[in-house]
């Protein structure tokens, strides 16, 4: 964002620093039986709350 605020590209800098990991953790777990199960679970329960 070129024309963010110092304060706005920090906070978005800091954002994908915590999100990437993230992201790329829920990726490498995904492939395995565990991890689809415990995603298969937070999808469920977030549907289930709407």
């Amino acid at each position: 964002m070129p024309n963010a605020s110092p304060l706005t590209q920090l906070l978005s800098d800091l954002l994908s620093f915590l999100f990437v990991p993230i992201v790329l953790g829920a990726l490498g777990v995904v492939p395995t039986y565990g991890g689809t199960v415990v995603v298969g679970a937070l999808v469920g329960s977030l549907l289930a709350s709407e």
